[in-house]
């Protein structure tokens, strides 16, 4: 059912396979432990195998390779100059690239609330936060 959903209600899933709410929060909690769902709020959904990172939260995610993501970031700004575009993702590493962006004529696009943050700071970027649904 997750597979075709972006997001099912713990409600949704029991209503559904006619069982009790508790069972639902039990069999997703399993899920959830193996690394299979990203549960939030009532609602889970699948995490696909080429994107898993264990639903593991941002900060987490950020101290994780911190030293390798902070390299990879300085090198990706070899390849940046004034005025550019960029397009930056929630990743970590993306933040990584983020904070170390001088504060030069760009323009970012991004979703992360994080980068947002961190862009805001800089008085010549131009910056672009988008949400990937109304009202989320």
């Amino acid at each position: 059912m997750l597979s075709h959903c972006d997001w099912l209600t713990t409600e949704a899933l029991a209503e559904q396979l006619a069982v009790s709410k508790e069972t639902i929060r039990r069999d997703l909690n399993g899920l959830q432990q193996q690394g299979r769902i990203l549960r939030q709020h009532g609602r889970a959904r699948l995490l696909h195998p080429a994107s898993r990172d264990g639903g593991e939260p941002f900060g987490a995610r950020l101290k994780s390779h911190y030293a390798d993501k902070a390299d990879i970031a300085r090198h990706a700004l070899a390849w940046i100059g004034e005025g550019m575009t960029l397009a930056l993702d929630a990743s970590s590493t993306c933040f990584h690239l983020a904070r170390q962006l001088p504060d030069w004529d760009l323009t970012v696009f991004t979703n992360s609330l994080p980068i947002c943050h961190e862009i805001a700071r800089r008085e010549r970027i131009t910056l672009i936060c988008f949400r990937r649904h109304a009202g989320a």
